[in-house]
């Protein structure tokens, strides 16, 4: 761009024209810009060959008949108790709220989309985003099976997150824990592990935390040397969360 610029000025130097020069000048600096955004350096990858962006076929289709052969059909491979295992909900909760999903967002709405190819079903939309939930790793450990993108299934997620927290469901799935609960819980574990007043299973984890301003980095300090934030959860024998809390790092 620099010696397009000194050659402008060059030439019109040689007209003698000084307003000539200024107007050459930034009529050479606008193009300059102007096609520095429209064209990007191809990036270079092994051997000096342009990197181009790798499209996957998703097949849908087979996904669909995958989930239905699985979990969904009228006979599937996993029965409920798998379901429940594998999903960390019981599938009538589950079809509660698909139903509600599918009818009241339109995200989860069967169709097509501009390629006239059928959208990605609201059973693998929800499924995935309950398995990313429920584990806890990566969303690509699942796109596979679901044949569904990495931007697809974070989008997945955030929306079942968002909508999951609609009034309907706070009232089963958001209640306080009551003195009737705590005497239902406690009987539910002296069935299953024979131990008085026990009221579930309580465990934490450590997550770093990136954006944590440079004043609090001293309180917020892990045992890894990093600021670190404590999630705490207590959940009963039939994978009811009672208790979460975002605390301060216990390390030192």
């Amino acid at each position: 761009m620099c010696t397009g610029i000194l050659g402008a000025i060059v030439v019109a130097a040689e007209e003698e024209e000084y307003v000539s020069q200024l107007q050459v000048a930034a009529a050479v600096i606008a193009s300059s810009l102007v096609d520095g955004r429209r064209r990007k350096r191809p990036s270079k990858g092994v051997g000096g060959t342009c990197n181009r962006r790798r499209f996957i076929h998703w097949n849908r289709e087979w996904a669909v008949t995958c989930m239905n052969q699985d979990y969904l059909g009228a006979i599937p491979s996993f029965g409920l108790d798998d379901f429940k295992h594998i999903f960390r909900v019981l599938r009538s909760s589950y079809d509660a709220i698909r139903n509600y999903l599918c009818s009241n967002v339109s995200f989860y709405q069967e169709g097509f989309d501009v390629t006239h190819r059928r959208r990605v079903s609201s059973d693998a939309k929800i499924l995935i985003s309950l398995k990313y939930l429920a584990y806890g790793c990566s969303i690509n450990s699942f796109h596979d099976y679901f044949q569904v993108g990495e931007s697809t299934a974070m989008l997945s997620m955030k929306e079942f997150t968002k909508s999951i927290s609609n009034p309907i469901f706070q009232k089963k799935f958001f209640s306080f824990f009551t003195p009737s609960d705590a005497r239902r819980v406690e009987a539910l574990h002296f069935n299953q592990q024979n131990i008085h007043g026990m009221l579930g299973s309580l465990d934490y984890s450590h997550l770093v935390w990136g954006n944590c301003p440079v004043a609090y980095h001293g309180q917020f300090q892990g045992k890894e040397g990093k600021p670190m934030i404590v999630v705490e959860g207590l959940a009963d024998h039939n994978l009811y969360a009672w208790h979460a809390l975002f605390s301060y790092s216990k390390g030192t």
